[in-house]
This record gives C-alpha cells, structure tokens and sequence, in this order.
C-alpha cells in the first residue's frame, strides 16, 4: 500500500490542505512546532478510515470533505485507488476496476490501519479505534470472528508491553538491539478459569483452545520459554498475538481470560524495569515486524520519544527495514535530520518551510547541520544573520562573560543562522520570511564584501547616515545593521574580530612567530588569525575586559528591539 496524494477541504487548521506523498518513499515525516497540525493529520487520516471501513454506516463519517488517492496490490495486480468523500457521499474508482460499489469497497482498502501513539491523550483512541477494538475482541471470543481476521483499526499503546516481548521472544526475533543480551527467564500467567469455562461451553473457538493448552486447566502457570513455546500452541506471531491481546487486554472482568502476565529476566529485571525509551522501541518493533504488512498504513506519534539521542538513528533502520507504508511525526532534530529526504514543514495547519529549508541549505551549506537547520526553521525566537560560525562564537561568549543582566533578552531570546559570508544576505532576506512577531536583524562586517552586499538589498546611499541600522520597507521586522565602529579603530573598514584588544592579536602571531622554522613554512594569514581567535575565545581564553567593544553592537541590538 503506497499513499500518493491527501486533499483535506477543511479540518481544523488544515484549510485546502494538500499533500503529495509521491517523492517520499513510503515515509513521511511531519514536523513544526506544537498547534502546526502535524497531529491534526494524524486525526483527519484516522477519521478517513473510519470512515471507508464502516462505510455503510452514516454516522460514522468524518464532517468535512477530501481526496485521497493510494495504490494497492490485489491478487498480484497494483490498484491505483481515487476516494472522493464530498456532501456526505463517497466516490470510489480503481484504474483496473471502474467504479467501486460500498459493498465491494473493504477489499480495496488496506488490511489495516496501525497506530502507535505515545501520549496520554485519549481522544484519538476514544474517537476512532476502540469501537474497532471492543467489536473485534467480542466477534473473536463469541465465535463470530475468524482469528484470521483483521481488527482494521489498531492503536498501540503501554498496555501492550509485556504481550510485544512475549510474542516476539517467543517467535525469536531478536531484540538484542534493544534490551541486550539479557534472556527471559521466567513466564508467569494467571489465568480466569470461571470465563474460559464459560466462553468454551459457549462458544468453543480457537483462541480458548490456545488459552486452554496453556492453563492445562490451573489458574497459574510458571515457565521458562523454551517450556512456553511447547504449550502455546499459535503458528505465527501475528496468531499469538491476537490469541494474547483478545485473552489479557479487555478492560471487563467479565471478558478476561487471562489476568496477569509477568516477565522476568536474566538479569532479575520485569518489564517495568526497562526504560521508556527501551519500551518504546519494543512496541515500534512490534508493530513494524509483526502487526504491520506491506498492504498495512502505520501512523507513528512521535515514536523516538524518551528515546536516548545515540539510538534516535535505530528508528530509522526499523521503520526503513519494514517497508511499510508510514507517516509519522516528530520533535527531534536527530530524527529530522536522518529522515530528511523525507520531512514535510508544517505551519498553522499549512505546509511550508520547504522553500525557507532550500535557503538554509543554499545559504548556509557546511555551516549547519540539517538539524540545526530544522530547530531554526522550527524556533519562534529572533535570528542572528551572521557571516559565520566565529561570529556566533564571539558574539555569545562576550554576552556570557559580560554577564550584564540587561543583555538578558539578547542571550535568550535569539538564534543565530550563519549564511557564510556577506554574499548570502541577500537571498536569505529576500525569500525568508520571518513569522509573526519574529524579529531578524542581518549584521554585517563594516568591509568591502559587506557594503556591496548591502548595496544589492538597498538602494539608498544614505540609509546609515544617521544611525548603523536601517529597517527593509519590503520584509516587515527585518532589519540590516552594520557593525558600529570599534574605539580602538579609525579605518572605515573594520570586522567584528575587531572588537577584541590589539594585544590578543598580537598574542596569536607571537605564537604563530615561535613555530617557525623556516620561510617555506611559515603562515600568518587573516584567515588563520580569524579560527586561532574564535578558538581561544571558545575555550574561555578571554575575560569581561576583553569584550568590551561588544557592548556596543549589543547596545544597538536593544535599541532596534525596544523600536
């Protein structure tokens, strides 16, 4: 199953929403800050579901109109699927078949929609898949259900924990990579003798044979694995785990036929024992290996979270490995930047960034990592437009090692986004749009290269007569400020190394002079100045005499933010 295009008329932010799934390779990865609509799409596609695998049934249509097209393999031959849903009435066509009756429509849809959601919030659960989940388990106990059969709408969450080891140590997947090379020790079950007794004189299916080999007829069983393996009898690990969640997961005494599992490990851990980050891959595993086939749709909320950033990248192989159709979204700048081919920009329920991600990247090339690019992309705070990185490395260290209160709101309230050189200004602020209340000030070297950038943005010769900024009348809070002159410099052309005392200068090619050994090898060049100054300032070289001259360029920061 292959998603190739989503058009939402109007659900929540999302107004004419339109995304084309085409380039992304069977993952898509939605990202923007909270209240983008990275969730939203989430709902509106589990609404879409419902809506298609209980199409017969009105009442359980979304309320808002959309397209979605996808492709499907069936009986060896790929269906490329057009759902049309407008005034309450679906039109479905396959290019193989015409026109698909509402009778005929489950066949073309996928075998199931899986979700893997990570928060405590119900709603999505509560609004779309427990009737999915309270049908299936009734239809299955009551022998009226196949266990063969799907349950289409399947939402995974912490009550599925001991189940997903048990399943998958049991069908020897191997979870090294997860839990280590710790092993399972001992399996203990408590089992509801009253209900499988009742539910077999019923209704004898295969669920209460697989539940019965297991009891033997007690209410407890202790075990190994190995021992485990003979008593349950279940063929695969999709049968297992249908036989276990429709046995242990109903929230109804009544239901249940089985109780308690507890898992204990070599190491004399439990299943609680395990980190949240450790759990959560258990389930992505769970559902990307096991619940999950090639006609199946994953929905994955956030999945690497509580997830340590050095295992970020096993999301990734899993969900790659799978091959299985999946959107999902996310925070972490790690995970955008392994997945970034695949990354869709979302703000206020609109997809943008793309066009201000191509900037970054044009712009700042090998100065900022991918990720680094998606916290600027994603931040709501001010931008630096610096020259480069040394320029972000003076500037924050002489806010550090001043520590005047009054240049609080510079620290903490800015980013910074090196454009690596002068050159890049231009296309940034004419294609970079800031976002609401969001305040981007260029600052620029007093230079050659400088000047004739500023030249190229503005027009007017006399723009900093009067003071060293000057606000573009055509990007609303962008401002251009050239740095204000040095004491210590009477040249028109002066950089922002400029700002820190002769002596350090003097210091470094004092330094530079002692290695020499002869002509041919001898370098003094600015550039090398430039990176022995940003390092010793790195280290902590420097103290609150040596920046000084900052507070000038600062001074003017607060003056054009106060404006």
């Amino acid at each position: 199953m292959k998603l190739t295009r989503l058009n939402i008329k109007e659900f929540k932010n999302l107004i004419n929403f339109n995304l084309d799934f085409t380039d992304k390779n069977g993952i898509t990865v939605l990202i923007g800050n909270n209240g983008c609509g990275k969730s939203n799409i989430i709902e509106a596609i589990s609404g879409i579901f419902r809506s298609l695998y209980l199409i017969t049934d009105s009442s359980k249509r979304v309320d808002f109109d959309f397209e979605l097209d996808y492709s499907i393999n069936i009986a060896e031959t790929n269906h490329e699927i057009k759902v049309v849903f407008t005034d309450n009435t679906f039109t479905i066509t396959s290019n193989q078949d015409g026109n698909i009756t509402q009778a005929n429509t489950l066949q073309y849809l996928p075998s199931q929609l899986v979700a893997l959601y990570s928060g405590e919030e119900s709603r999505l659960w509560k609004n779309y898949y427990e009737s999915f989940y309270l049908n299936y388990n009734t239809a299955i106990i009551s022998n009226t259900k196949n266990i063969e059969s799907s349950q289409q709408m399947l939402y995974i969450n912490k009550y599925y924990w001991d189940i997903a080891l048990l399943v998958m140590l049991a069908n020897d997947i191997d979870l090294s990579g997860i839990i280590g090379d710790i092993t399972l020790d001992t399996i203990d079950i408590t089992f509801n003798l009253a209900n499988i007794n009742r539910f077999a004189e019923q209704n004898p299916n295969e669920t209460l044979n697989f539940i019965g080999g297991l009891s033997q007829e007690k209410e407890w069983m202790s075990t190994d694995l190995e021992e485990f393996k003979t008593f349950a009898d279940f063929e695969t690990a999709i049968r297992m785990f249908k036989f276990l969640s429709v046995s242990y997961l109903p929230k109804t005494e009544s239901n249940k036929l089985i109780t308690n599992i507890n898992l204990t490990f070599s190491n004399g851990t439990e299943t609680n024992s395990f980190s949240e980050g450790e759990k959560k891959k258990i389930l992505l595993k769970l559902v990307m290996d096991v619940l999950a086939d090639d006609k199946s749709l994953v929905l994955l909320d956030e999945p690497d979270s509580h997830i340590h950033i050095a295992h970020k990248k096993q999301i990734k192989e899993m969900i790659e490995n799978s091959e299985r159709e999946s959107i999902l979204t996310t925070h972490s700048p790690t995970l955008m930047n392994v997945f970034d081919e695949h990354l869709v920009y979302l703000q206020n329920g609109e997809i943008k960034g793309r066009e201000n991600a191509e900037i970054l990247e044009n712009i700042a090339g090998d100065e900022m990592s991918i990720s680094e690019q998606q916290l600027i992309l994603n931040t709501t705070r001010h931008i630096f437009l610096v020259e480069g990185k040394t320029d972000i490395i003076y500037m924050e260290n002489a806010l550090k090692t001043l520590g005047d209160a009054k240049y609080d709101t510079i620290e903490n309230n800015f980013e910074y986004i090196p454009t690596g050189g002068a050159s890049g200004l231009n296309l940034f602020i004419d294609k970079f749009k800031p976002k609401d209340n969001q305040l981007i000030i260029a600052i620029v070297d007093n230079d050659t290269a400088g000047n004739t950038e500023l030249k190229k943005i503005i027009d007017d010769e006399k723009a900093f007569d009067d003071k060293d900024y000057f606000k573009l009348k055509t990007s609303a809070n962008t401002y251009l400020l050239k740095l204000p002159r040095p004491s210590t410099i009477t040249s028109d052309q002066y950089e922002i190394e400029d700002y820190l005392p002769r002596k350090r200068f003097l210091e470094i090619s004092d330094d530079l002079i002692k290695t020499f050994k002869s002509l041919k090898g001898f370098n003094l060049k600015k550039d090398t100045m430039k990176k022995k100054l940003a390092s010793k300032c790195e280290k902590g070289s420097y103290g609150k005499d040596d920046f000084l001259e900052f507070k000038k360029l600062f001074d003017l920061i607060l003056e054009i933010k106060t404006n």
